[in-house]
């Protein structure tokens, strides 16, 4: 039976992971909210921005993490107008198929550019642990914790009290009518998309340091508990795509805590599909 202090690091970790599912969760709701669609390439996003955040190691951590954020903004962005703008009068299905298609582009470049081979992500946070009151939790996950929740903070302000959240509620509310009130809906749907992109480098990074390993393979799977998370928290619904990231992150953590590390996996996909028959709409209804 694990002890009180391994339960607790466990809760931690599984925070710091599931922080890195929910701002996964959070851009897949953002742009469901605005464009109605899910932009697949963001599974291969997360691990650019792992790959970007391994090769700057070296000039530290705010460069690493910085860099990671830029370019999953480029490809956000780019891979928004490739794949979902150009394909999304077609029908929701087309802009999902095109950019899963494009998505895989982008994984044979890193494959071909990085290499097939599993990297070791260097220490970039602050190693050891804290102690209080005996218990021992460490600096890594506290730290990818405080960061994401950060950006997710941003984002929550940036939505809430400023003119560019004004218009993203708008346009994902009723669209037509923003248009009519001289709301650039389509400004606000890249900005959706370059925000979505920059959630998924920063995902990358924090995911690659919290494995300790980045390849061009381990931002599918990153990604697709982001994805879950959404439909768990309930998609177009900010609050529930956050919560739903933290939930799945804490119970693959007390998963490989009292099952196996193996069912880890296992976990997030058993919650969605029983998320699914008790309630289809997920934990919160869109808002």
């Amino acid at each position: 039976m694990p002890s009180f202090s391994e339960v607790l690091q466990a809760l931690v970790d599984g925070l710091a992971v599931g922080s890195s599912y929910a701002i996964l969760a959070l851009a897949f709701t953002v742009l469901w909210a605005t464009v109605r669609t899910v932009n697949m390439a963001l599974l291969q996003v997360v691990a650019v921005g792992g790959l970007v955040a391994f090769a700057l190691a070296d000039a530290g951590v705010v460069v690493a993490f910085l860099a990671a954020m830029a370019v999953g903004l480029l490809f956000g962005l780019v891979t928004h107008v490739v794949a979902v703008q150009s394909t999304i009068k077609k029908g929701l299905l087309y802009p999902i198929i095109a950019s899963f298609g494009v998505g895989l582009l982008i994984q044979g470049g890193m494959s071909l550019t990085a290499g097939d081979d599993v990297k070791v992500m260097p220490e970039l946070l602050p190693e050891g642990v804290i102690e209080i009151n005996g218990i021992f939790i460490g600096w890594t996950p506290l730290i990818v914790f405080l960061i994401t929740t950060g950006f997710v903070l941003l984002i929550a302000a940036i939505a809430r009290f400023t003119k560019l959240g004004l218009g993203f509620r708008a346009s994902a509310w009723q669209p037509e009518l923003a248009q009519a009130y001289g709301i650039n809906v389509r400004g606000v749907r890249l900005f959706s998309a370059g925000a979505a992109g920059v959630a998924a480098g920063l995902a990358g990074a924090c995911a690659g340091i919290l494995a300790g390993s980045v390849s061009p393979y381990a931002g599918a799977l990153t990604g697709l508990n982001g994805l879950v998370a959404m439909l768990i928290g309930g998609a177009g619904n900010p609050v529930g795509a956050v919560l739903g990231g933290l939930l799945v992150g804490v119970l693959q953590a007390f998963g490989g805590l009292f099952v196996s590390s193996s069912m880890q996996g296992v976990i997030s996909l058993a919650l969605l599909f029983l998320v699914m028959i008790l309630r289809p709409s997920g934990l919160m209804k869109e808002r």
